[in-house]
């Protein structure tokens, strides 16, 4: 998974000091997920006071639409590039070497907000 996450561009080497722990979780479909517990980053960072709008609000906009579809949003953070100057603090260690994301990692404070600035 690592490999593939660097080969996407997802992950890149680091040299950051600041290292988040890190864990494996498994999905329903018993597809693994890397995750960092990023408690020590959300407690220092200042939050993105976005909110999702209601519901009802939202599917007023599909009034009169003809076709709708749904799209599987899984890895939905991972497609958002991260500030280049926050990465340091994502950073992990898996298996002696130091990662950290290029993407908007899950867990962050600030994660879903970022969805809503796309």
């Amino acid at each position: 998974m690592i490999e593939q996450m660097l080969k996407d561009g997802i992950l890149k080497l680091s040299d950051s000091s600041f290292i988040n722990p890190s864990t494996i979780v498994y999905r329903e479909n018993k597809e693994p997920r890397i995750c960092i517990d990023a408690i020590r980053v959300n407690n220092v960072m200042l939050p993105d006071r976005a909110r999702s709008p209601p519901i009802d609000e939202m599917l007023q906009q599909f009034h009169g639409v003809k076709y709708m579809t749904s799209l599987d949003l899984t890895a939905a953070f991972l497609q958002i590039p991260l500030e280049a100057s926050s990465r340091k603090y994502t950073a992990f260690l898996f298996d002696t070497n130091v990662y950290q994301f290029q993407r908007v990692p899950f867990g962050t404070k600030n994660s879903l907000a970022v969805l809503y600035e796309v």
